[in-house]
Formats: structure tokens, sequence, C-alpha cells
């Protein structure tokens, strides 16, 4: 699925141009009281696997995401890689996502022993009901 839309995206791109999909520190969401203010948010959406904590903020230029799971869902490991996971799946579809959303990622108790299928396509399903 993922590899369908990459190759239509290059050849529309053209030959001279390369596609960039970086994730820059600029699109994470570090700090803490960011994350507070997103967690008060008033949207939530909310998924078989993940919840999603969004809002828009009109003074920033390109989408930000942060990832919240507790320590007692799973071992260290099994985090990382979750986190690793949702952040690929947020490198992937960025250029799909409004200039202006700040999202934050939390995940379920059930989401730990997820395929990276089944966490993107309950990532995008969340994302396709987010309107400004």
């Amino acid at each position: 699925m993922a590899e369908t839309s990459l190759k239509e995206e290059e050849e529309s791109a053209g030959k001279g141009s390369q596609l960039k999909f970086l994730l820059p520190k600029s699109s994470k969401i570090l700090k803490k009281n960011e994350f507070k203010a997103l967690n008060s948010s008033k949207y939530r959406l909310k998924g078989s696997y993940l919840i999603l904590d969004y809002r828009f903020n009109e003074s920033i230029s390109n989408p930000r995401f942060g990832i919240t799971i507790r320590s007692k869902i799973a071992k260290a490991h099994i985090r990382n890689k979750f986190k690793r996971q949702i952040r690929e799946i947020f490198r992937l579809n960025q250029r799909k996502l409004d200039k202006n959303l700040e999202i934050l990622v939390i995940s379920k108790k059930n989401s730990k022993d997820l395929n990276y299928q089944d966490l993107e396509k309950d990532f995008l399903n969340l994302i396709s009901y987010i309107k400004k």
C-alpha cells in the first residue's frame, strides 16, 4: 500500500527532484508543557489501538506530534518498538496532514502486541476524522 503511493509520488515529482521524507526535530513535541496542553485539549479520537489528542496551532508551519506510552503497558524494548513504528507512520504520512496540526499519540493496553500494518491502519483511520 505504501509502496504504490510512493511510486506514484516519485513519478509525479519528476526525475530531477528527489522526495524528502525526513522527520526533523522541529516536527516532534518535546516539551512537558506542550504535552500537557495537548493532553488537555478538547479534541480526542479513540481508535481500536490508539488515542489521538489534537489541536490546531496557527503559530506552526508543519505538522507536529508526540508519543505517550505508559511504562505499565510493556517492557522498555516493546515501548521503544512501538514508538519507532509510530514515528515511521507519521514520517511517511505527514504530507497528508494539515500544516497547523499538533497530534499526541497515546497507546492503549492492547497496542503492544500489534504489527506495523495494524498500527498504520488505525492511525490513518483516525487521521481521516480530523477536520479543521
